[in-house]
């Protein structure tokens, strides 16, 4: 997948285009693993995220481990990116030193400025945009607003429309711009967490 930014066609899009930054997002399948090895790593078969500045998360699906990370890094070294992400799941998780990977991709999440998901509608167009990564449940709450405004049908009020599409800095929206910011995330990271226990990091 190449690098292009949202909007960037000319089109009537091309206003949000400059309200929300392009990020890449990475993640990994490991070969099916033993039950008990399921089990012992995420016991109760939840979704977790590191609560730091770049998380990673992991969930189960089936009998493959996903995890998920390098937020925000460049996309032109695929096989740097999959080291680097089986390198912090290792750490995470040791259990799984040696595993081996069947899967690796990536897409692009949108980002507003504020990290505030939005709905509503902009010089006639009816939008649902910047998800941050929450794609599994932002799409389908925001997506009904957006439906029933076009059917002209009415909606409780959600602060996810009550603000403006706020501009996104030209400069702070280059691929460069944003992985140079998830390294130096990742460095005070590194430098905050010395003394955290990798488990004490995990949020359910």
């Amino acid at each position: 997948m190449g690098w292009r930014p949202f909007g960037s066609d000319g089109t009537l899009a091309a206003q949000f285009g400059k309200r929300v930054a392009p990020i890449n997002a990475y993640i990994l399948a490991t070969e099916p693993l033993p039950t008990g090895l399921t089990k012992s790593l995420l016991p109760d078969n939840r979704t977790y995220i590191e609560a730091r500045r770049s998380p990673n998360y992991i969930r189960l699906s089936t009998t493959r481990l996903l995890f998920g990370g390098q937020t925000g890094h460049m996309s032109g070294a695929p096989q740097k990116v999959c080291a680097a992400l089986v390198k912090q799941m290792t750490s995470l998780l040791p259990d799984l030193d040696g595993v081996r990977i069947s899967h690796f991709w990536h897409g692009v999440c949108a980002a507003p400025r504020d990290l505030l998901p939005r709905v509503g509608v902009r010089n006639g167009i009816h939008f649902a945009l910047g998800y941050c990564f929450s794609g599994n449940a932002m799409p389908p709450f925001l997506g009904e607003i957006a439906a029933k405004h076009i059917l002209g049908r009415s909606s409780p009020p959600s602060i996810f429309e009550e603000s403006d599409l706020p501009y996104f800095p030209r400069l702070a929206r280059p691929e460069q711009f944003i992985s140079g910011l998830a390294t130096v995330n990742g460095w005070m990271d590194t430098l905050f967490d010395v003394q955290i226990n990798h488990t004490d990091r995990m949020v359910a």
